[in-house]
């Protein structure tokens, strides 16, 4: 297992990438996904992950989300090359379409560079508690 250190894990609905070469995150979540009912279909959600490694790292990386069941829901696996000279880290991103929240709970995420991931961190899929909540769901449909 190569080793990494974690910079930073986003959870949002969408990533651009601009023209000039910036990202544009769209629906950045704190950590937290209201949905009206259970289960639910979250129509976009994107992770998007920053580390340091060593540079001339090539090789396996695998990244997965798993439910509050443990369930795995998404798993990528692929090869990543050599990190270019001029960049600081390197930067995953992971989209999915049509996300089945089964269950309330907190839904992990995982991510390897290698063969053995390790929990990098989680969001909670849950009912809204606060009557602001219930108002944004109301606009959003």
């Amino acid at each position: 297992m190569a080793k990494f250190t974690l910079k930073s894990v986003i959870i949002c609905e969408d990533a651009r990438k601009e023209d000039n070469g910036k990202e544009m995150l769209i629906g950045v979540y704190n950590d937290v996904v209201v949905v009206g009912s259970f289960p639910a279909i979250i129509d976009r959600l994107f992770v998007r992950l920053s580390i340091d490694c060593d540079p001339d790292y090539e090789g396996d990386y695998s990244f997965s989300l798993t439910g509050p069941r443990k369930q795995e829901i998404l798993k990528i696996a692929e090869k990543v090359g050599k990190q270019p000279d001029d960049e600081p880290g390197r930067v995953f991103g992971f989209g999915m379409r049509g996300f089945p929240a089964q269950d309330e709970g907190y839904y992990d995420i995982h991510f390897a560079l290698g063969k053995v991931p390790k929990k990098i961190g989680s969001f909670v899929v849950r009912m809204p508690k606060i009557e602001s909540e219930v108002a944004r769901l109301a606009l959003a449909n």
